[in-house]
């Protein structure tokens, strides 16, 4: 069934009004960017259950693993403004592919890690973790301004997905393949999600200035002058 117009006249799917997309062309990258959502959310919370058995089966004591979460929430802080710098100069998809690939670096190293230096060194790499940020962007990009607000809010939706999932299995798989694999598995989620991000996702996203341009329409492309002007646009 019809979900209404998308601001150009153009009628839209029930399933692009409900994620937000401005066309039935768009939906197909929303849905990835839901997608990546629900599995980088998947991904972080199979580890957390077996993240305490890991630290401790390496000699971490309740105060180490203390700083452990200290360093994670440091490099969190400190990587935000970092990705959204990325993300505003050169799109949302190379923010979201740095988080991507940090986020499978630091899980591969967790898994890999036979020393408590190595554990610590596993947390470094979450400084890129905000993939969060990088989808904000693509709905920004792809929604109408009446139904952002929803679109964006359902990307939470996608989130609590990942997270109920991913703890569910954590603990499951950890019983069955072991707390190192289940990090390596997460990794390997995370590794398999920006393979198909770089073929998929399209580039142009994100960046200052292109972000809340609304899509062309007969009626604007026929009015556009004839003449050309040069204009200067600083980021």
């Amino acid at each position: 069934g019809g979900g209404g117009g998308d601001g150009t006249g153009a009628p839209r799917s029930a399933l692009s009004a409900w994620f937000g997309a401005r066309t039935d062309a768009e939906l197909g990258t929303l849905l990835l960017v839901h997608a990546n959502i629900a599995l980088y959310a998947g991904a972080y919370w199979l580890t957390q259950p077996v993240l305490p058995f890991l630290s401790k089966a390496l000699g971490a004591d309740m105060v180490l693993f203390g700083y452990l979460q200290t360093l994670f929430s440091a490099m969190q802080l400190v990587g935000g403004p970092l990705i959204g710098r990325v993300c505003d100069t050169r799109g949302a998809k190379v923010s979201l592919q740095i988080s991507q690939f940090g986020s499978g670096l630091s899980y591969v190293l967790l898994g890999a890690a036979t020393s408590l230096p190595l554990l610590f060194a596993s947390r470094l790499p979450t400084v890129t973790m905000h993939a969060m940020h990088a989808a904000q962007a693509f709905v920004t990009a792809l929604s109408n301004a009446d139904e952002r607000a929803a679109a964006l809010g359902r990307l939470s939706l996608s989130y609590g997905v990942g997270m109920v999932v991913g703890s569910s299995v954590g603990g499951l798989l950890a019983d069955v393949v072991g707390y190192n694999a289940v990090a390596l598995i997460a990794g390997a989620v995370c590794f398999v999600t920006a393979a198909a991000n770089h073929a998929l996702l399209p580039d142009h996203i994100g960046v200052v200035g292109a972000r809340h341009a609304p899509p062309p329409t007969a009626t604007s492309v026929a009015a556009a002058p004839t003449t050309t002007t040069t204009t200067t646009t600083t980021t």
